[in-house]
């Protein structure tokens, strides 16, 4: 799973660094959705504060009571959750971290206050965006942003 995430996140970086104006997709082709994979230490539990806390639903879980992937969405925005293979399983603290772009941030700002589980406060950063963010159970820092 780990060499995979590697491997996704390297040719992500390669396909950003050679995105230059001489190599324009396909006008007809438009890239709309970002759907991470977060690795899951316990499932259960990411799902619950991501429903219950996030204001996420449930939209996919595997047939077995004790599932190892899952699909968390609200609106247009949409998360998997899996489960790691007991093999890949290392010890070491997830590093990934995903931005969120959203219109009105103020609100979604305040019910995440609410849930009680901010990890920063709303504020302007220096590179023109309006920002917070938190932690998932699985140590995923999860930013939302707006353009300013």
């Amino acid at each position: 799973m780990k060499t995979t995430l590697i491997l996704m996140l390297t040719v992500g970086a390669l396909l950003v660094a050679n995105a230059t104006p001489e190599k324009k997709m396909n006008e007809s082709t438009k890239l709309e959705v970002l759907a991470p994979v977060i690795q899951c230490y316990n499932i259960q539990e990411t799902v619950a504060f991501y429903t219950k806390k996030m204001g996420f639903s449930l939209t996919f879980k595997d047939a077995d009571e004790n599932y190892g992937y899952a699909i968390v969405s609200r609106q247009e925005i949409e998360i998997h959750l899996q489960q790691p293979d007991p093999e890949y399983i290392d010890g070491t603290d997830h590093q990934l971290g995903i931005r969120i772009r959203v219109k009105d941030i103020e609100h979604i700002h305040e019910e995440y206050k609410e849930a009680g589980i901010l990890s920063s406060e709303l504020s302007v950063k220096p590179w023109g965006t309006k920002e917070f963010g938190l932690y998932d159970p699985n140590k995923v820092a999860i930013h939302f942003y707006e353009d300013q």
